[in-house]
């Protein structure tokens, strides 16, 4: 499934919470991945969410997608959890934010 319908299905699922991006990384959005490879998602949520919060909405949304076919894994973070994070070297955060493709 190509990007475009990706984001737009992970939009429409998350319309009810407050989010305030999507943002793909890895080999999708590299563009080396073969058919086996899932999706790397980066939410980025406008308020703090609680790791409870986070497991559930992560473990909702990966339900959604497995119906449509698509095997994703998500990282789900506030904009403050971001804004500490995009400046650690060696963080997953800040390779994502250079590296990946807001949907």
């Amino acid at each position: 499934m190509i990007k475009e319908n990706v984001g737009n299905l992970l939009k429409e699922m998350l319309q009810e919470v407050d989010y305030k991006e999507i943002i793909l990384f890895g080999s999708r959005a590299r563009g080396d991945y073969s058919e086996k490879s899932d999706h790397d998602i980066l939410i980025v949520m406008k308020n703090n969410l609680t790791i409870r919060e986070k497991m559930e909405l992560s473990s909702i949304l990966r339900k959604k997608l497995a119906k449509e076919g698509i095997d994703a894994d998500f990282i789900i973070k506030s904009k403050k959890e971001i804004n500490y994070y995009k400046t650690k070297i060696g963080n997953v955060v800040r390779e994502v934010l250079k590296e990946g493709i807001r949907l």
